[in-house]
C-alpha cells in the first residue's frame, strides 16, 4: 500500500471515519498548536470580514475560526456531514470555480496523507488573488529521519506513529514545498516549526511519551538551528 494507491485512500477514508482524536501526548500537543497557530495566522492576516475560507480535510474543526464562513472538505463523511457547508471528497480535487477563496487552510498533516504537492496546486486555483494560504505538514528533514534512507528525500512515503500505532505517510522536504510555493506566486509571510527538540529525542529514544515532554521546550528553540530538524511546519503564504 503506497499513498498513490486508492486502497491507500480507502484506509484513509475508513480510518478517519472513525477517528476519536489523538490518544498519544505527541499528537495532543500538535493538535492544540495547530489550532492556536492557524487561528493566529488567519486573524492576522487582513482578511475582510465577509472572507470566505476554504477548510481543506477538516475533519469537521473550525480551528475556533467561527468568524468566518467556511467550506469544509474531507474524505470521511461523517466527519463533517453535519455541517451546513461541505464537500466529500479529495483535497486533491475540488469540484468548485477558480478563485473562490479569500482562504484556504489546509492543516493536520492533511498534506502528509494526500499529494502534497497536487494538493498545493488545488488550493492555490481556488484561491482569490492577494487571499491567504495556511498550510501544515510534517516534513522529510526531521530528525525522527536523521540517517535513515527518507531523510531529507523531496517526498518519501514513510512509516511513523499515531495513537501507539505504525502509521504510513507521506513526508515532504522543506526545500520541496517551498519551491513549489515559489512557483505557484505564493509569497511565503510566517513560517513556524513546532515539535522541535522531540524528534532528537525520539530518534534516540524511541519513547513516544518521554520525546513528547520536550515539545514544552519548543518556544526557547523554535528560532535556533534546531527548527530546521522540526517534525512539523505551519506557514502562510499569499497568492500574489
Amino acid at each position: 500500500m503506497d499513498a498513490g494507491n486508492s486502497n491507500y485512500t480507502d484506509y484513509v477514508r475508513d480510518k478517519y471515519n472513525q477517528y476519536g482524536g489523538p490518544k498519544d501526548p505527541w499528537h495532543r500537543y500538535a493538535q492544540e498548536r495547530i489550532d492556536h497557530f492557524t487561528g493566529q495566522l488567519v486573524r492576522e492576516a487582513g482578511l475582510p470580514e465577509n472572507a470566505y475560507l476554504l477548510n481543506a480535510g477538516s475533519s469537521g474543526n473550525d480551528h475556533g475560526l467561527t468568524e468566518f464562513r467556511q467550506m469544509h472538505v474531507d474524505l470521511a463523511e461523517a466527519t463533517i456531514q453535519h455541517l451546513p457547508e461541505h464537500i466529500q471528497g479529495s483535497v486533491e480535487s475540488i469540484p468548485l470555480p477558480d478563485q473562490t477563496f479569500d482562504a484556504c487552510v489546509c492543516v493536520g498533516s492533511v498534506l502528509n496523507y494526500a499529494d502534497g504537492m497536487k494538493t498545493i496546486r488545488e488550493l492555490t486555483r481556488l484561491l482569490k488573488p492577494g487571499g491567504i494560504l495556511v498550510i501544515e505538514f510534517e516534513i522529510s528533514n526531521s530528525a525522527e529521519y536523521l540517517f535513515t534512507k527518507h531523510g531529507g528525500a523531496d517526498q518519501a512515503f514513510v512509516s511513523t506513529f499515531l495513537n501507539y500505532e505504525e502509521e504510513r505517510i507521506n513526508v515532504y522536504s522543506r526545500s520541496a514545498i517551498f519551491s513549489l510555493l515559489d512557483e505557484l506566486g505564493l509569497r511565503r509571510e510566517r513560517v513556524v516549526a513546532f515539535h522541535v527538540l522531540s524528534p532528537w529525542v525520539y530518534r534516540l529514544t524511541g519513547s513516544i511519551n518521554f520525546a513528547a515532554r520536550f515539545a514544552a521546550l519548543d518556544p526557547l528553540v523554535r528560532w535556533s538551528w534546531l527548527s530546521r530538524r522540526a517534525g512539523n511546519l505551519i506557514l502562510r503564504c499569499r497568492k500574489s
